[in-house]
């Protein structure tokens, strides 16, 4: 069970609540007896499902009181819990890959059974997600892990951006050097054998095609192989799928080698739907499914590349920042208020950072990262976590710092009446902001600048699109910024903002943005525009 703070869950496990770990050969016998194709159609559905449903909360104590009015008790201890995490349920179907009996694929369950019995499972199998012998430090670099884990993600900024980046300003050389340049088009059509317009089209359509509404679990909820079958590329759609999907004794093989492994869900990552020999398929996690749109097109890029071409990073990360110069130019255009906006310069042998905005005696210097964690940090590894500290947090706010101080030092107009700097750095993968690496964060950088500093923030892609859309209103964004600061300086920006009841918009350019590519993914997939 989690029991929630406003942003923060701590976990508590079938020992926590009984006083002792289910035993695992029991735990093993268990799994064996369920029916595996009801309890699959289930758990495939229980992400949209919020663990704090109050109807299922009823239902659930209900099972155990069935199971043992000895654990009456229970229901008093963690009603105000919510039953299950993201993680959970993932750790779920890697014991299931591991222990099910096959032979009951075609076996269905009564769904509130089926649900119930997943909740009671991953109540279980959560002790088997953290090592007891690990010291107290290693408590912080979890919560790191987990944060990661459950960061959300916007499927139409996830579109629009993929768009952006990779079509419009990716096709557009004038937007490199020459060195830089790369026609990632031909590459990666070449690679595939399809185009990435036509890969986004399959995977917003698989997506498409598993929307529900919450709280409500169907009995009929996979998908025929035959999905595709009536558009326009069938077989480019059938490949496409055969990439995102595992068999069951792949996925059997690989959970049996990863199980004391609780943070590895890396295949589910790279195959987030399951195929069963019966014709039929569903995705395991739909927030992987989704990460398909614009998370893992990074790596399906990279790999239409000669691992030795290390010149595709340097393409993809111009494309980054002119995708950032292109959201801070369009929120201040709209904006009412007289923002200044400042792309990127020479001076002397340096360069400015990758965008400037500036409104009065106030300047935001933001730096563009096209950095993501590294695998190791997703299990919660402690030197992977601190290597990523630094250069995706500390080593960019040092090195705008850096550069303003030369910019000032040389008496560059730019910064005439500039009285308050504020830094950010912007990654293109998630970086959570959690106090005990804030602290450490702080303590490094207070140390290393030498000219005042007004505040300095680190936030992912999503966060920044939000914070355009924040310049694009009539308060000025360094008000937000300033409170930000204040109020709540150890909260990500986008908890802020809900907390602040600033409601997160998207800019109205992302929404067009969106709208313009769905029609073109449509006629990707079908001759007309579906109303």
């Amino acid at each position: 069970m989690i029991s929630m703070d406003k942003y923060i869950a701590t976990y508590s496990t079938y020992s926590d609540l009984i006083g002792y770990k289910y035993d695992q050969d029991k735990l093993k016998e268990l799994i064996h007896q369920l029916p595996l194709g009801g309890i699959f159609n289930v758990l495939s559905q229980m992400n949209f499902i919020e663990g704090n449903d109050k109807s299922l909360k009823r239902d659930f104590f209900a099972y155990l009181n069935q199971l043992n009015p000895d654990l009456r008790f229970i229901e008093e201890k963690v009603s105000n819990h919510i039953l299950y995490s993201s993680q959970g349920l993932l750790a779920v179907w890697k014991w299931l890959f591991a222990y099910g009996d096959m032979g009951t694929i075609n076996n269905e369950v009564l769904i509130g059974r089926g649900f119930n019995t997943i909740v009671y499972l991953n109540l279980i199998i959560s002790d088997y997600l953290y090592n007891e012998n690990d010291d107290a430090d290693q408590l912080k670099y979890d919560m790191f892990a987990n944060a990661l884990f459950n960061n959300p993600t916007d499927l139409i900024n996830s579109l629009a951006r993929s768009a952006l980046m990779f079509d419009e300003i990716a096709r557009n050389d004038t937007n490199f050097s020459q060195k830089e340049y790369r026609d990632i088009h031909s590459a990666f059509a070449e690679y595939y054998g399809y185009t990435i317009r036509e890969y986004l089209a399959v995977v917003f359509a698989l997506f498409a095609g598993f929307l529900k509404p919450q709280s409500q679990i169907e009995p009929e909820w996979s998908r025929s192989l035959s999905f595709f079958s009536t558009t326009k590329i069938p077989e480019i759609a059938k490949q496409i799928l055969d990439e995102l999907s595992m068999s069951l004794p792949d996925a059997s093989e690989w959970a049996v080698t990863t199980l004391d492994e609780p943070w590895n869900y890396t295949k589910f990552r790279q195959k987030p739907i399951l195929v069963l020999e019966s014709g039929i398929f569903f995705p395991i996690n739909i927030k992987f499914l989704h990460d398909q749109v614009f998370s893992e097109l990074y790596f399906k890029i990279r790999h239409a590349y000669p691992a030795g071409d290390t010149q595709i990073f340097s393409f993809y990360g111009r494309c980054f920042e002119k995708y950032i110069e292109m959201m801070v130019k369009e929120a201040s255009t709209v904006s009412p208020l007289n923002y200044i906006f400042i792309p990127e310069f020479s001076f002397g042998k340096n360069k400015s950072p990758d965008v400037m905005l500036r409104l009065g005696n106030k300047l935001l210097a933001v730096e563009a990262k096209a950095q993501r964690v590294m695998m190791n940090s997703l299990f919660g590894l402690k030197e992977a976590i601190d290597k990523d500290i630094k250069r995706m947090v500390i080593d960019p706010l040092c090195q705008i710092h850096d550069c303003l101080m030369e910019l000032k030092e040389i008496d560059h107009r730019i910064l005439e009446g500039i009285d308050e700097i504020y830094l950010m750095s912007v990654t293109l993968g998630e970086f959570p902001t959690l106090l005990p690496f804030e602290r450490n964060i702080h303590e490094t950088l207070k140390l290393y600048f030498k000219i005042p500093i007004k505040a300095y923030y680190h936030v992912d892609i999503e966060e920044f699109e939000m914070i355009a859309e924040l310049i694009s209103r009539r308060r000025p964004i360094f008000r937000h910024l300033d409170n930000k600061t204040q109020l709540m300086p150890d909260l990500p920006f986008n908890n802020y903002l809900l907390r602040s009841h600033l409601k997160p918009r998207r800019l109205d350019f992302i929404n067009n943005k969106f709208d313009m590519h769905v029609d073109q993914i449509i006629k990707t997939i079908f001759d007309e525009p579906v109303d």
